[in-house]
């Protein structure tokens, strides 16, 4: 439990103040906090001093919403959680390391943090090993295990005690998807009546100009973006139209990405250490059809920013092997996972380290790349 005696002004937070479970700095100003930090503190005391403000105000926050009256207290927190980030971000730029990618502050700040021993926990910074990994699954509010859930565009985690709940916008690779795909009549179809109805629907002709359209193959009567052709796609096969689309269409009839199974199974046979939390993280998705954005972000990447950390030679080694291969591998989806997922990602983390176990072509990548 977070320390409850007598007021003081120190900011030396009590040990369990990482995990959120009271107020991390009781009877503490926040003029006398900005005070003891001073104008030039060295960049640890910086990242110490923002993990407490963003702590401090999510405990304030938490208040409020109890009805407890800590608005203006609140105000001047997160006002100073502001200026604080901005000192941090001031930092990076003067060392030339991007900032993270928004939106938000905390993700702006990352690389900061990250490089001073400190790991997002959900909302605040807490100190790189002081809590086992396995504290990420439970709720920072309340200690109860957290239920993973999709819903609609919507995933995340939730607290099942007391509805605490983290939660992140999710859209299929296929609404994201802006090439522009054309659905060509193949030659070889025969005019049957669910044949000429699906083709006068799609070409909005009359069944004479439909018949024509199927026997004089090939034939183009559909273009636009993967959400408007796979409906369209699926109705002509039901309807024994043969069909090719162009370029080559990467989904299945119920919108995912064929190429998802094969992505996570090189992933797990490249990492096989992953294997556990693979199953616990897709078992309430969609086991090996789970998008690889989210499992090769949220799972592989972490242990890359880990092995940067500790100069883990073997792992960096595999590392830069794998991306490699999704690189040259000519498939487009891997190569968008390996520069989104992967890349992007090792770039916004700022340690440089990274670039001497990248292959030629990941290398490029990440040298162009603008972030």
């Amino acid at each position: 439990m977070t320390d409850k005696s007598p007021q003081h002004n120190s900011i030396t937070p009590p040990k369990a103040a990482v995990a959120q479970l009271g107020d991390p700095l009781p009877g503490v100003a926040v003029q006398v906090f900005a005070k003891q930090l001073g104008d030039s503190p060295t960049d640890a005391s910086l990242a110490e001093a923002i993990a407490l403000t963003c702590e401090k105000v999510g405990h304030l926050m938490h208040l409020i919403d109890e009805d407890e009256a800590f608005g203006d207290e609140l105000d001047e927190w997160l006002g100073l959680e502001k200026e604080l980030c901005q000192r941090s971000l001031e930092v990076l730029a003067r060392d030339g390391i991007a900032a993270g990618k928004s939106p938000g502050l905390m993700r702006a700040i990352a690389p900061f943090m990250e490089r001073n021993g400190y790991v997002d926990a959900c909302g605040w910074w807490v100190p790189r090993g002081e809590r086992p990994e396995s504290i990420d699954d439970l709720c920072p509010q309340c200690g109860a295990p957290l239920e993973g859930f999709v819903e609609g565009s919507s995933m995340g985690q939730r607290c099942p005690n007391c509805n605490w709940a983290i939660v992140r916008t999710y859209a299929p690779p296929i609404v994201e998807d802006e090439q522009k795909y054309t659905i060509v009549v193949a030659p070889g179809g025969t005019p049957t009546r669910e044949a000429l109805k699906a083709v006068s629907r799609i070409a909005m002709c009359n069944y004479i100009a439909a018949k024509r359209l199927i026997e004089d193959a090939p034939a183009a009567i559909f273009a636009g973006r993967a959400t408007e052709v796979l409906a369209r796609k699926n109705g002509l096969e039901e309807a024994g139209v043969p069909i090719e689309v162009q370029p080559s269409f990467p989904y299945d009839k119920d919108g995912k990405l064929m190429g998802e199974v094969k992505l996570n199974g090189l992933l797990l046979e490249s990492f096989p250490e992953l294997t556990d939390k693979f199953e616990e993280y897709t078992s309430w998705q969609d086991g090996m059809e789970t998008g690889c954005f989210l499992t090769y972000e949220d799972l592989l990447l972490p242990l890359a920013r880990r092995a940067l950390d500790n100069h883990d030679e073997a792992f960096l080694t595999r590392l830069g092997i794998f991306v490699e291969q999704l690189m040259t591998s000519g498939d487009g989806h891997a190569i968008n996972v390996a520069t989104v997922g992967l890349i992007e990602g090792l770039k916004a983390y700022g340690n440089q380290l990274v670039r001497s176990y990248l292959g030629p072509v990941s290398l490029e990548e990440f040298d162009t790349m603008v972030y």
